[in-house]
């Protein structure tokens, strides 16, 4: 035993090893801890826009794209925001194992410390529409967002298969007039379904379930309130372009 004492001292006198200060390691973990926190905070971010797809996306309207329920609810996963998701708590695992007492903690523990952390914070995001408001903004800021993790928003912009969406600006006689995200104006027909619904509103989005029967008409079936996938741009913001777009 004294031998090795010895030849360890040694070793220490040869390469003028020296002891690390204490506020060094003691950095070292809060930067672990803190790490941890940034990895949890984005995971949740990432779980409160799944909770937001998974809740506002309409489940039923496969049937107008032609789509198998499975396959539509396949192509409807936000896939984006659970690799997102993964990435974050692979990076949260690798971090809690790093810190003082990380190495105490079997592998399982940390990994359902973090989806649980993750999951609880999302949820409570989700309650003030985090995920909403980063999802739209993402969206209305990146096309390339909206190509690779958009479907859920895009899927109302068919009027091909029967799915309509776009701000209200005008409403009489049966007939409304919407502009879509593509700054497309829309003579919608929607009969006596404007009347008999308050969901129709100059200035808010809505979304029509029908026909296309031109161009630049649509013959409405079914009207659901604006939410995922309309435009949210307020009426005053655009109201300068309207006029020479609708003539």
């Amino acid at each position: 035993m004294a031998e090795i004492a010895k030849k360890t001292l040694e070793k220490i006198k040869e390469e003028k090893i020296t002891p690390e200060p204490k506020w060094k390691f003691f950095l070292t973990d809060w930067a672990y801890w803190g790490f941890f926190a940034f990895t949890i905070v984005f995971g949740s971010l990432s779980f409160s826009v799944i909770f937001f797809v998974l809740r506002e996306s309409d489940w039923d309207i496969y049937r107008y794209l032609h789509h198998g329920p499975w396959s539509f609810t396949l192509e409807l996963l936000p896939y984006f925001w659970i690799a997102s998701l993964s990435f974050f708590l692979f990076l949260a695992i690798i971090n809690f194992h790093h810190t003082k007492h990380g190495y105490r903690f079997t592998p399982t523990l940390i990994v359902g410390l973090s989806i649980l952390l993750s999951a609880l914070l999302g949820a409570s995001l989700s309650l003030i529409k985090a995920g909403e408001v980063l999802d739209d903004a993402l969206f209305e800021n990146y096309p390339t967002y909206g190509k690779i993790a958009g479907f859920h928003r895009t899927v109302w912009n068919d009027p091909e298969n029967g799915l309509l969406n776009g701000l209200v600006i005008s409403k009489e006689d049966g007939t409304v007039k919407i502009i879509d995200r593509n700054k497309k104006v829309w003579e919608v027909n929607c009969s006596s379904l404007c009347e008999e619904t308050d969901i129709v509103k100059i200035g808010v989005p809505a979304r029509f379930i029908g026909e296309q029967t031109g161009s630049n008409s649509f013959s409405a079936e079914e009207i659901r309130p604006g939410k995922i996938g309309a435009p949210p741009l307020p009426l005053k913001i655009i109201r300068p372009k309207l006029k020479m777009l609708i003539n």
